[in-house]
Order: C-alpha cells, then sequence, then structure tokens
C-alpha cells in the first residue's frame, strides 16, 4: 500500500460494537429502501390522475448528505487521520472486483468500510471468498488520490450516492446486481412511475426513425420522461425529440461522465445536464467497455414504466434492455418491423399500440412493480449474517 493512503487508516473512534452496528446497518439499508419503493409504486395515482413535471422527480436539496462530505485532503487531517465513512465506502465500491457478494463478506468480517481498509494483508489473507486480486486491488487503494478526484468530480458538477444513502437511486434495489455507487449529472436523479424507455438500433430504418421521433415527441408533451442510452441510431433520435419538446430527458451511459461515448454526442448530453440527467455506475474517469454497454441496459429497464424496443436487429444490443426489462417484470413494447423484435413478440413483449394514447391507456392497466417480477423485489435485509 501507498504511504500517503496509509496514513489514512487510523482507528476509527468509538467501540467495535458501535462499529459492527453500524456495519450491519449498512449491509441492511437497502432492503428498507426498497420497501418504501414498493410502498410508493403501489400507492401511486393511476397514470392519467398523476401530475408531472421535472421538479417531480426527487431533487437534491440542502439538506441531502453531500456538502459535508465534499472535501479535500484536508478534510482527513482536520479530524486527525480519520477516513470519513463515505469516503471508505466510496474507495470499496469503486474496487475493481468488489461487488455486492464480496462487500457482504468484508463488511460482515471487519464491521464498516473503514475497518475494510484498516485490515491488515494477513487478515485479508485468511478472509474466505475474496480473490486474491481484490485482496491486493484493497491493498494498493490511495485514499489521498480518490480525496482529490472525488473533489475535482464535485467542481465538475458530478454528484454520486451510494448503496445505502437516500439519493442511492430505489428502483435499483430490484437488481441483483445492483451498483455499489452511482455518478450523475443533471437536475435531477430518475423515478421510475413516469419515465419510459425507448431504445433500438443504430443503424434504424427511416420509418423507425420517424416513429422514434413522433412517439418521443408525443410521450415528452405528456410530462412522460424519456429514457435510453445516447447512443447512435434511435437513441440519440428519442432524446433530441424529447427535448425539442421541453421534455425531461436521460442517459444511462457505459463510461465515465468525463468521457462520453460517443464523444459526437456531447453537446446533447450538455442539454441532458441543464432538463435531465446523466447516470453511470463508473468513475467519471473511466473510457467506455463493451461489456459495459451491456450492463448499463439493467440500469435503464429498472430505471423505467415501460421499455420501447423500436428496431431490433437479431444481435441488437437493445435486446440486453428487452431481456433486463423481462426479469424484472417491467412492461416491454415492441413494433413488428426486425428480426430481434419479431422474437421479442413471441415471448415476453406486446405490441406497441397505433398511438401513444392507446399505449398509456394500456399502460394504465398494468401494475407496477408488477406481480410477476422476481423474488429480488421482495423486501428482505440486503445482507445477511
Amino acid at each position: 500500500m501507498a504511504g500517503g493512503a496509509s496514513r489514512h487508516f487510523a482507528a476509527v473512534g468509538g467501540s467495535d460494537g458501535r462499529l459492527r452496528a453500524r456495519g450491519r446497518a449498512l449491509c441492511a439499508h437497502v432492503g428498507g429502501a426498497q420497501s418504501a419503493d414498493l410502498s410508493l409504486a403501489r400507492g401511486a395515482a393511476p397514470i392519467g390522475q398523476q401530475s408531472f413535471q421535472p421538479a417531480g422527480y426527487r431533487r437534491r436539496s440542502a439538506a441531502t448528505p453531500f456538502n459535508w462530505l465534499w472535501r479535500t485532503p484536508s478534510y482527513l487531517r482536520e479530524l486527525g487521520g480519520v477516513v470519513g465513512e463515505r469516503i471508505a465506502a466510496a474507495a470499496l465500491a469503486l474496487t475493481e472486483g468488489i461487488g455486492w457478494q464480496t462487500i457482504k463478506r468484508l463488511l460482515n468480517a471487519f464491521g464498516t468500510p473503514q475497518d475494510v481498509l484498516k485490515a491488515k494483508p494477513e487478515q485479508l489473507e485468511r478472509l474466505r471468498g475474496i480473490s486474491a486480486q481484490v485482496k491486493s486491488n484493497l491493498a494498493q487503494l490511495d485514499l489521498a488520490r480518490l480525496t482529490d478526484d472525488l473533489a475535482r468530480w464535485r467542481a465538475e458538477g458530478i454528484h454520486y450516492a451510494l448503496w445505502y444513502e437516500a439519493d442511492y437511486p430505489t428502483a435499483f434495489a430490484r437488481l441483483e446486481s445492483r451498483p455499489l455507487i452511482v455518478f450523475w449529472r443533471g437536475t435531477a436523479l430518475p423515478e421510475p412511475l413516469r419515465t419510459i424507455a425507448i431504445v433500438g438500433t443504430r443503424q434504424a430504418s427511416a420509418e423507425t426513425k420517424a416513429r422514434t421521433a413522433q412517439w418521443s415527441a408525443a410521450l415528452a408533451e405528456r410530462g412522460w420522461a424519456i429514457l435510453s442510452g445516447l447512443a447512435r441510431g434511435v437513441d440519440i433520435i428519442a432524446h433530441r425529440a424529447a427535448i425539442s419538446r421541453q421534455g425531461y430527458s436521460g442517459a444511462v451511459l457505459g463510461c465515465g461522465l468525463l468521457r462520453l461515448y460517443p464523444a459526437e454526442h456531447a453537446a446533447l448530453a450538455a442539454r441532458l445536464q441543464r432538463n435531465g440527467f446523466l447516470l453511470s455506475e463508473h468513475a467519471p474517469d473511466q473510457l467506455v467497455r463493451p461489456d459495459w454497454l451491456v450492463l448499463r441496459n439493467r440500469l435503464i429497464a429498472a430505471l423505467c414504466r415501460a421499455v420501447i424496443v423500436m428496431e431490433a436487429p437479431a444481435e441488437s444490443g437493445a435486446l440486453h434492455t428487452a431481456r433486463f426489462a423481462q426479469q424484472l417484470g417491467v412492461p416491454l413494447f415492441a413494433v413488428p418491423n426486425s428480426e430481434g423484435n419479431r422474437a421479442l413478440l413471441a415471448t415476453y413483449a406486446q405490441n406497441l399500440p397505433e398511438t401513444p394514447e392507446a399505449f398509456l391507456e394500456m399502460l394504465q392497466s398494468l401494475p407496477y412493480p408488477p406481480e410477476q417480477s422476481n423474488a429480488c423485489t421482495q423486501t428482505r435485509p440486503l445482507f445477511e449474517e
């Protein structure tokens, strides 16, 4: 471990019992948030009776727990070298190889994120179920650099939320592989009840381009947020049509927020930040990876009321969004105009109605969260001891 980082691994005040109790609270937090999400959804007014504007999304306020932790490295020195819980948790969440099962084992073994970072190499070696690569990555953490990065990202207008915090999207509680941390830029974090995901191929036909623009604009005019992935083709058309009607639109990325892909969509991304959001589970400086482009589709499916696949060839990435929607029980609609779409219609998807009005009427009759959604929607502690 770098000497600069190791200086920050001082003991945290308080008894071991209090520390372990806090660790258990961190482990169980998403279960509670999940329950609140289900209650909100089941108590929502029918679609036709709901009012919506961008302010209806859960906005950040001065009361949210951001400001007190966005400090420079002097913050650590002012506290006598004590590592703040939020910075320690962010360090774990951003360590390559640490996912839900690994964070469960680490917190159950050591108690709190700070205690995990203070663990000696021999303690980590004795811990079963943790890969050698993760142990090596933990040993090389540089908290001073991370703290500088967090301050720099904050200066760029980037916010983050950890799995146990109030600003973490409660819709992700339905995901078995939910991210430990999410970063976003924009006016608000998304809620699913008034959001429609519109996805499709990068090589869309002229008919599909026209349909995508028409539907995105019409839904935006009716107060629905349009969610997609900022990709070429259907995605970018959906975003542009929504904001052309002064609508609200968001994009989930498979890269860091400071390394936009594709780069030519930077101007549109800037517009989305003014009346929408950009969201990523990856550190802002991370370049795009093909597997991340696939995985971000699970977040799109979780964040919406329904998914519309406008056009998808047999190998289209949009089919991944459809697959995740099916796993979550999110209503899925498709146009019978391509091989991938016809395959969806033969299994789980419903035919997209002729008009947005008919679509919204049909959607009103569908439950959310759906009764057939998988077991991860059931309220339970996230990490059991």
